[in-house]
């Protein structure tokens, strides 16, 4: 049985670690708001921080200019209140952040997709939704890239990043392990 690990976040660490002063910004976020969907990213272990994940690690390397950084907090802000309703991308098309498909495959005779974010001409957030199995399962958002573009298209090497990534999630005999994030 493979074992996948996945580390939960809150949007505001995003933003830190991108050098976001999100305070300044002014957004905060209702406390009576309450998320459907639980936002974790991979991660190699259950010792791994969320700041050694790729996603991060990708934020880190990427998002180095005022116009990306400002990308980022909008996509961010906007997901963060689209997570509490059941269908968040249903709530994000009455947002200027769009949804779209960046990458479709087949595995295990189904077909499945990598979604992104996209704000504005070049900046993206390339993730996956996976539901676990049972009548409480969550729903977890789980956000693998952020990357600037130069092509219309999705560059090969993402969508390859992405679907290795996702893949280990489609496999019945894997195991989740969500972990929390320490307060």
């Amino acid at each position: 049985m493979e074992m996948i690990y996945l580390r939960c976040f809150k949007v505001e660490h995003v933003w830190e670690h991108a050098g976001i002063d999100w305070r300044a910004a002014n957004l905060s976020f209702p406390a009576s708001q309450q998320a459907t969907w639980t936002l974790a990213t991979p991660v190699r272990d259950a010792g791994t921080k969320v700041t050694d994940s790729k996603f991060l690690k990708s934020v880190a390397s990427e998002c180095d200019s005022d116009e990306k950084k400002s990308s980022l907090m909008v996509m961010l802000h906007q997901l963060r209140f689209a997570m509490c309703h059941a269908d968040y991308q249903n709530h994000l098309k009455t947002t200027n952040v769009q949804v779209k498909e960046a990458h479709k495959f087949t595995y295990g005779n189904s077909k499945h997709k990598i979604w992104e974010l996209k704000y504005q001409k070049k900046d993206r957030i390339y993730f996956f939704t996976h539901l676990e199995p049972g009548k409480d399962g969550r729903k977890l958002l789980i956000p693998m890239l952020f990357h600037h573009k130069r092509d219309q298209a999705t560059p090969a090497n993402i969508s390859s990043q992405c679907e290795t990534a996702m893949k280990p999630f489609l496999n019945p005999q894997s195991k989740v392990e969500l972990i929390k994030e320490k307060s």
